[in-house]
């Protein structure tokens, strides 16, 4: 039985189709207007067929966002769907954007319409209503003060900066597996810089590399060489290797269970990373 929002995205589908094809009949089909008034009158009903679509077309955008799967078997709509999802306009789509864009270079800036989907949400007051329904910002602030920030004797590359702000995101909005993905991808990249400034662990004098990168757990290989050239201590080797089989029990290696991180068990493995982190980029 279909859930009430493919239903939707179903109906407004089939909606959306139906006008396309109407516009392009209008286009191509429709008495050529001879007089002002005929052409008047087409504009009119050009632009309000096409206003129609893309107000269905973004309809059906923010609908898309309330599921993570769609089961359809109609091949129009699926088409129709990637169409959206990829952001390929449809013919009354661009030709609603193109009119609109030229009919806002002639007016003041309070009168113009919509003309892509930031305008449409941004001037839609139930939107905030409804981001506000489902974010608990009150949560947000919370589970972000727990995070922190990164605190290093050394200098952090970028990535892993812009990594810990994308983890610190993920956590207080309650994304909890991607989160430990996240820390996961963190620490394999510390230890890769580690073990690229301080041994030849990658490379033999043919330029090969020394393990099979698709085949091994590379992060578990990382840690261990870490370990074995002195760069990390026995204390954060063992949290390393703690963190890592966290992850991968409730995010990756599920062994067709059910993936899942408690919350108690994602901050453990944030704080846990963070402090492999900065006792990696400690090395000297």
């Amino acid at each position: 039985m279909l859930d009430t929002y493919t239903k939707s995205i179903i109906g407004k589908s089939k909606q959306l189709l139906e006008i396309d094809r109407d516009c392009i009949e209008l286009l191509y089909e429709a008495p050529t207007p001879e007089s002002s008034n005929d052409i008047k009158e087409y504009l009119v009903e050009m632009m309000r067929q096409c206003g129609n679509a893309f107000v269905l077309w973004n309809e059906i955008r923010k609908l898309l966002i309330e599921v993570s799967t769609v089961n359809i078997h109609d091949d129009s709509i699926k088409e129709l769907l990637r169409k959206i999802r990829n952001d390929e306009q449809l013919y009354s789509v661009e030709t609603y954007v193109r009119i609109a864009e030229d009919f806002g270079k002639n007016i003041e800036e309070a009168d113009a319409i919509d003309v892509d989907t930031f305008d449409l949400v941004a001037n839609n007051p139930d939107t905030l209503i409804e981001f506000h329904s489902k974010v608990d910002y009150i949560s947000y602030f919370v589970r972000s003060m727990r995070i922190g920030a990164l605190i290093a004797s050394r200098s952090v590359p970028e990535e892993i900066s812009s990594s810990f702000s994308e983890l610190r995101d993920c956590f207080a909005f309650g994304f909890l597996r991607a989160s430990g993905a996240i820390c996961r991808m963190m620490m394999e990249t510390a230890y890769y810089h580690a073990l690229q400034r301080h041994s030849d662990f990658f490379r033999t004098g043919d330029n090969v590399v020394r393990i099979d990168l698709r085949t091994e757990d590379r992060l578990f290989q990382f840690i261990k060489e870490a370990h074995r050239l002195g760069l990390v201590g026995q204390k954060v080797t063992q949290k390393a290797h703690d963190t890592r089989r966290l992850v991968n029990a409730g995010v990756i290696h599920t062994k067709g269970l059910n993936p899942s991180l408690s919350e108690s068990e994602t901050i453990q493995i944030i704080h846990d990373t963070m402090d492999v982190i900065e006792a990696v980029y400690a090395t000297r």
